[in-house]
């Protein structure tokens, strides 16, 4: 099943990617400088913490996961290769992050080889984190995802200031 899962998030996020640098050479994206990409990614992580403190603003996506149904209308493998199309591409699933956006807009604009490679490294990355944090709290998963949610917002707000002023000095 993680394999079905991986490989169709890895087919999804590499295929929007190239989707969205063929896109970025149609409209006439401008190459993005590094000082530039700095800014982007800024502007993400500020969005990010803003969204973790106040809900706003919300990361465009669905918000939704699999829907239940899949599993009462095809097999295993069918609903693990469905969920992985979905969690490849962000927004079709819950995606509490601007980070996808900034750097596909950044990756678009270089053209459909390294967006194609962004695409299909966060759809690879998301997939692999869900399956070894799965593994690891399977057994303990409902006392342990209920410190977690309390803890999140404390931590976003300690570590996205950081990541923001190590990309400043950087």
């Amino acid at each position: 099943m993680a394999a079905a899962l991986l490989g169709s998030a890895v087919a999804t996020g590499g295929l929007v990617g190239f989707a969205s640098g063929v896109l970025g050479l149609i409209v006439g994206l401008p190459a993005v400088a590094e000082p530039v990409t700095r800014v982007v990614v800024a502007a993400a992580l500020l969005a990010d913490l803003g969204y973790l403190l106040w809900g706003r603003p919300r990361p465009w996506a669905v918000n939704r996961q699999v829907p239940v149904e899949w599993s009462d209308l095809f097999s295993p493998a069918a609903v693990a290769m469905l969920y992985g199309a979905r969690l490849g591409v962000g927004p079709l699933t819950i995606l509490p992050s601007w980070l996808w956006w900034a750097s596909m807009v950044v990756a678009a604009a270089t053209g459909p080889g390294v967006s194609a490679a962004a695409g299909l490294t966060f759809a690879a990355v998301r997939v692999l984190v869900m399956v070894i944090v799965a593994e690891w709290l399977r057994h303990a998963a409902p006392a342990r995802m209920a410190r977690l949610r309390r803890a999140h917002p404390m931590v976003a707000a300690v570590v996205l200031p950081v990541a923001l002023g190590a990309l400043l000095v950087a």
